[in-house]
């Protein structure tokens, strides 16, 4: 089977989920990672951007599965994986080399759109939605999900045009237990993620025959930084679970 992955950011790439999918998959699977946003003013855009929404140190300390950070990129070449950069996943030459390859899937793991174009150079495009679909949809959607539901989950689903649009083809729940903060439940929510991915690519054809659907649903947009701190402190307080 052939795979490939769509990131950002190939200088600070170090999601030990990433890895580890990737490590477990290199063995009997074909593969190519693809990174956009590779020119400077992508990472200082990006860095501006989350600075006003985020800790950035806390989401550094944060990663998901426990393992020692690593480069992303260091990970792939002592696995001999395939990968390069192009300045948006979005770019003629990225879709071109995603049809070049022929990938049977393509995991995405992204902090924008992809272009309808790019979307029809493989079968089929997958995302981890960490929030509740299809009712909460778009930025932010973890603690959207925390205020407007209580609880929350991670959905796999097919990448379509529109916002976390496509079949659902599994959820699972997010564990949220008092004095979490908002960081560590996106561990938590990327170590739910792997083991979606795992099982998916170890069985697609289950999954593909009876996916849920993902219609209906609102679409959020980015939650400042004073209603996150409200939403942290009701996960913290045990008030949503």
């Amino acid at each position: 089977m052939r795979i490939a992955f769509l990131f950002n950011y190939p200088l600070i790439d170090n999601r030990p989920w990433k890895q580890a999918l990737i490590n477990g998959l290199a063995r009997e699977h074909e593969l190519l990672v693809l990174f956009g946003k590779s020119r400077i003013q992508d990472y200082v855009r990006g860095y501006l951007r989350r600075r006003s929404q985020i800790d950035v140190g806390e989401r550094v300390r944060n990663t998901g599965e426990a393992s020692p950070v690593k480069r992303t990129v260091k990970v792939l070449r002592s696995l001999g994986v395939a990968y390069e950069t192009f300045a948006s996943v979005n770019d003629a030459t990225c879709r071109d080399k995603l049809l070049e390859f022929g990938a049977d899937f393509v995991v995405t793991a992204l902090d924008h759109r992809l272009s309808s174009k790019v979307l029809d150079s493989a079968p089929v495009f997958l995302n981890a939605h960490y929030g509740i679909l299809p009712d909460v949809k778009g930025w932010n959607a973890t603690e959207w999900s925390l205020l407007t539901h209580g609880n929350l989950s991670v959905s796999l689903h097919r990448v379509a045009p529109g916002i976390d649009t496509g079949e659902i083809y599994m959820t699972r729940p997010v564990t949220v237990a008092p004095g979490d903060t908002l960081e560590q439940l996106r561990g938590k929510c990327q170590d739910v993620a792997l083991g979606m991915y795992r099982d998916f690519l170890a069985s697609p054809e289950q999954y593909l025959a009876s996916p849920a659907r993902n219609e209906g649903g609102r679409t959020y947009y980015t939650m400042n930084r004073r209603l996150k701190g409200l939403v942290e402190e009701l996960v913290r307080s045990g008030r949503v679970s």
